[in-house]
């Protein structure tokens, strides 16, 4: 195995299956991907409703990845 992949929306599901994957890592020594999705939200109304652009979801989104990734580092250098 090289390569496993954790899927996280950042919540406490998701924590746990990372942390039994860097667990599971001690082992196989495998690099670890994680990966999040994100939509973009479309207005399904005439009424004018704020929506952040793409690219404050990707930015918000990196920068939960790279806290969590930083957080995982320590943890399990």
């Amino acid at each position: 195995m090289k390569t496993i992949l954790t899927p996280t929306d950042f919540s406490k599901e998701a924590d746990n299956a990372l942390k039994f994957a860097s667990e599971f890592n001690k082992i196989f020594q495998a690099k670890i991907l994680m990966f999040h999705s994100y939509f973009i939200p479309v207005p399904a109304s005439d009424i004018p409703v704020m929506i952040p652009s793409d690219e404050e979801m990707r930015k918000g989104a990196l920068d939960s990845l790279n806290d969590l990734k930083k957080k995982y580092i320590r943890e399990y250098p």
